[in-house]
């Protein structure tokens, strides 16, 4: 098994902004087998002020 934590920057539909994906690979003869994600709350970014 593998844990992976990211902070992925996208745009959503309300602007850009980021969120926290947690990955979990089951890995059967060095490959992926499986994943599962788990994705965080999206943070928009502060627009200009």
């Amino acid at each position: 098994m593998v844990l992976d934590h990211e902070i992925v920057s996208r745009t959503f539909p309300e602007g850009p902004g980021e969120i926290d994906v947690i990955a979990i690979y089951q890995v059967k003869d060095a490959k992926i087998h499986q994943a599962w994600f788990k994705l965080g709350t999206p943070r928009l970014h502060a627009g200009p002020t």
